[in-house]
């Protein structure tokens, strides 16, 4: 299970709600965290993150609804937040960078051998980073 600071908020979104029961059952769902069902086009959700992971969206089905996302975050991120969002393919990692170059954002590298083997089926083959500069 990951660390997690004690004053921390961990909230995870899926339309899936299948998805969210079996995070519910696992011990990968730190204890405390907030399960929402909801579809990230109309977010059900009324607060800011310092942190926010986009894992694996499903671009090719849902083009639009993940521009509109993306294109969303800065109104859902503190001041100074991060963006991360993980990706299978440059068709992919290109698309997100059209949507998000006209934000507010700074792109921020990072050392990928640092980051932990991915938990879930699938694999984190690439990783956009980005910083708010609002």
């Amino acid at each position: 299970m990951a660390r997690v600071c004690p004053s921390a908020r961990l909230v995870s979104l899926d339309i899936d709600l299948s998805a969210l029961r079996t995070a519910s059952r696992t011990s990968s769902q730190p204890s405390g965290s907030i399960l929402v069902q909801g579809d990230i086009t109309r977010l059900p959700l009324r607060t800011h993150f310092d942190l926010i992971i986009v894992r694996h969206p499903d671009l090719d089905r849902h083009p639009a609804d993940w521009e509109q996302a993306l294109t969303a975050t800065p109104d859902w991120l503190t001041t100074q937040g991060i963006l991360l969002i993980t990706l299978y393919s440059i068709a992919e990692v290109e698309q997100v960078r059209r949507w998000v170059s006209p934000l507010p954002f700074a792109p921020m590298t990072f050392a990928e051998d640092l980051l932990a083997a991915p938990g879930l089926s699938g694999r984190d083959r690439f990783f956009l980073c980005y910083r708010d500069l609002l």
